[in-house]
């Protein structure tokens, strides 16, 4: 009887193993060498950035399909990735735009902006086909004047369906982004 309990004790013991450390992801601004536009000198609030739900999970997030996803417990954000794509798209607008003053709201005290932005991240998605999906639409205004309203659609095809190059392609698509709102926000000096 003694030997039935240490044999199942034994078994009980060896099923409580460790799985491996997940892998982490982090999305990246701009280096500060990218090509600059000087034109704009303002300050700009960023009102907000809403992202969709379902990036508030930290482990990645694989589409079969528009409608259905899977949660890779393996590969994960090293941070929440609606805050990092905040981060991201706020120190991209101050890297592309270096004599315009951005804050991301809540601003400090003393921030008095000019002009507004808002932006929706509809979509944000890495396929299983190998598709990275951004969908976006920013809104840029003075007072109640609305300045620009722009939707954009971006999808990027990796090759290689390795986690790495999904999130390097949904980074890429993140600058894309921020590219196309600096340049237009650079036409309302």
């Amino acid at each position: 009887m003694n030997k039935v309990i240490l044999i199942g004790c034994l078994l009980l013991l060896s099923s409580c193993t460790r799985s491996p450390e997940p892998t982490l992801y982090v999305l990246n601004p701009l280096s500060q060498s990218t090509i600059k536009l000087e034109r704009i000198k303002t300050a700009i609030l960023i009102d907000d950035i809403n992202t969709p739900d379902y990036l508030d999970k930290s482990p990645l997030l694989l589409f079969a399909n528009p409608e259905m996803g899977k949660l890779d417990e393996q590969h994960q954000w090293a941070e929440n990735p609606a805050h990092n794509i905040k981060q991201v798209l706020t120190q991209n607008l101050n890297t592309l735009l270096p004599k315009a003053d951005i804050e991301l709201s809540p601003a400090p005290s003393y921030f008095t902006p000019k002009r507004h932005l808002s932006i929706t991240l509809n979509q944000l998605k890495m396929m299983q086909s190998g598709d990275v999906i951004l969908s976006a639409t920013y809104k840029y205004y003075q007072q109640d004047k609305c300045l620009i309203k722009r939707h954009v659609h971006y999808v990027k095809h990796v090759t290689e369906l390795s986690w790495n190059a999904k999130v390097t392609a949904l980074n890429d698509s993140l600058d894309l982004l921020s590219k196309d709102m600096a340049l237009y926000l650079s036409k309302f000096p």
